[in-house]
């Protein structure tokens, strides 16, 4: 079962990224511990900020010059390793996320980001806010929020053609 789930959404999640880079789907799958800078660069290809032959350094200066990210001169974007709480607070800037009060009060805090995504279900509500996400979890966490937040519906999809 979790295997036809991760085929499926590998599937869902390629079909979003249109003529995508092989490549970089293969890096980010591949990873053990996804990088901020391949979260960033999946959030500014989603937007359309950049195009998919950009570099995970260049989605992370377009991000933060977008106001999407904060203080990338102290921390390694490109290379640290991505958690939870940051997958959900970079993929909230994709989408109008309906939240909950504290959500709307606090929209740059990566705390109630999370806290608004456990709560859709994008994942466990035992998930740890710092814990390392895995490039296949990235690519899940993208296409359960592409499913909840964009106006993707799967149902319109024609199987036949």
């Amino acid at each position: 079962m979790k295997k036809i789930f991760i085929i499926l959404s590998v599937f869902l999640a390629g079909s979003f990224f249109y003529a995508q880079s092989a490549d970089v789907i293969t890096d980010i799958l591949q990873s053990n511990f996804a990088s901020i800078g391949q979260v960033c660069y999946l959030s500014a290809v989603q937007q359309e900020l950049i195009s998919e032959e950009s570099s995970y350094e260049d989605a992370v200066k377009v991000l933060y010059d977008a106001g999407q990210i904060n203080k990338i001169e102290d921390i390694d974007y490109a290379g640290r390793f991505v958690t939870y709480k940051d997958v959900s607070y970079i993929f909230s800037k994709i989408w109008d996320v309906k939240g909950g009060l504290m959500f709307r009060l606090f929209a740059d805090s990566p705390r109630y980001a999370f806290k608004q995504f456990q709560k859709d279900g994008i994942f466990a509500s035992s998930a740890d806010p710092s814990a390392a996400v895995s490039g296949n979890d990235v690519l899940t966490i993208l296409t359960k929020c592409i499913s909840q937040y964009g106006d993707f519906d799967l149902s319109s999809v024609d199987m036949d053609e």
